[in-house]
């Protein structure tokens, strides 16, 4: 019984916090609201391991970019909730990350970071065109870079 009550407390709470993306999306009062996509691609993120028990993965993610936000929703066609989102005004840097050295554990070869507040958002892209496409999009709408 306890379980069944805590899977229907957990369902409830994901419907409420994520929503389904389509072009276009509810806000609190049901009333949907275009977001016009600059641009829109499933590209690969590494864990920000924000605690230090975290291990360092890399998930598939759907991210979409508009004027005013960067948001990243589950890469599956059939479930697209919103896993996490920066406003385009807190970004601080967004570079082109080098990777001579470096073994990417994922098919994507082209990283890219998003510096905003204290984290920092690693992103790999499949190619480097698609990758400097992201970079230079996301400097232009960010007036502090």
């Amino acid at each position: 019984m306890l379980g069944w009550l805590r899977h229907q407390w957990r369902r409830k709470r994901i419907r409420r916090k994520s929503w389904i993306f389509n072009g276009r999306r509810k806000n609190e009062e049901g009333v949907e609201m275009n977001m016009n996509a600059i641009l829109e691609e499933i590209l690969i993120k590494r864990s920000q391991q924000k605690k230090r028990t975290s291990p360092l993965n890399y998930k598939e993610r759907l991210f979409v970019l508009t004027k005013s936000m960067l948001a990243y929703y589950e890469g599956r066609p059939e479930k697209k909730y919103r896993k996490g989102s920066v406003d385009i005004s807190k970004i601080k840097c967004v570079e082109t990350v080098k990777n001579e050295d470096i073994v990417i554990p994922c098919q994507n070869k082209y990283p890219f970071q998003v510096v905003y507040d204290n984290s920092t958002l690693y992103i790999f892209a499949p190619t480097a065109h698609s990758r400097d496409q992201w970079v230079r999009n996301l400097k232009e709408g960010n007036c502090s870079s």
